[in-house]
This record gives C-alpha cells, sequence and structure tokens, in this order.
C-alpha cells in the first residue's frame, strides 16, 4: 500500500495517510478487464467490431443481438419496464469500455429502423 506523509506545520507531529489510488491513463483497471472479457463472449463482441470497421447494415444487426440479449437478462424485460432509452443509454456506456461511441445518427436509424415491438415478441409469450 501506498502512503503519504502530511505535515501542516513545522515541528508538528508528521501523520501518515494512505495515497489515494490513482488510475494510470490508459491502463485499465481489474474491473474494466474482467468486463472486457466477459463482453468478448457475447453479441456484444460482435457490435464492437461492427461500430470499428462494419458497415451500417452490420451495426444494426447487431445492436439487435445486443438489445436481445440484454432484455433476455433483465427481470424489467418481464414487466415490459426496460425503455429503449435505458438500451441507448447502456449501448454507450458498454462501447466507452472499448473507447468507443456510438454515434447519434445510428441511435435514430435504430429506433426508425428496429420497431421495439419486433423486440419485445420474443419475451412475450
Amino acid at each position: 500500500m501506498k502512503r503519504t506523509i502530511n505535515s501542516t506545520e513545522k515541528g508538528k507531529d508528521v501523520g501518515i495517510s494512505p495515497a489515494e489510488e490513482t488510475p494510470i491513463p490508459g491502463f485499465p483497471t481489474d474491473y474494466e478487464q474482467r468486463v472486457r472479457e466477459r463482453l468478448s463472449r457475447t453479441p456484444f463482441a460482435s457490435l464492437v467490431n461492427a461500430l470499428r470497421s462494419g458497415t451500417r447494415q452490420d451495426q444494426l444487426s447487431c445492436m439487435l443481438q445486443v438489445e436481445r440479449r440484454l432484455l433476455q437478462y433483465r427481470q424489467v424485460a418481464l414487466c415490459c419496464r426496460y425503455t429503449r432509452s435505458q438500451f441507448l443509454e447502456e449501448m454507450q456506456s458498454l462501447s466507452g469500455l472499448f473507447g468507443l461511441e456510438v454515434c447519434s445518427s445510428l441511435m435514430r436509424e435504430y429506433q426508425r429502423k428496429i420497431p421495439r415491438k419486433a423486440v419485445m415478441s420474443d419475451f412475450e409469450a
């Protein structure tokens, strides 16, 4: 554990306190690394590749796969409380782990071309 020595005035007792743990820029934390490894085994890995070098249609198709996967594991999906805006927010945060950003025009196109009913129909029975 790193320690720093703090002294406010000359002649006073010196206090030792733990140093702040500051992440090194560009160096992923253990948690981020585990998240990346886990995501690489899901449809999200395909989306990351599509965002980097795929066609617009590939990106839309991968977004649909990811949304279905997220709905599959969300209890709120059963009650139809998982909104499209929540999905898009999660897309941004997950993409950010890989240094990517889903552009707003792609999100708008996804909302326009892929109706919510089509996604939710898999979960209604």
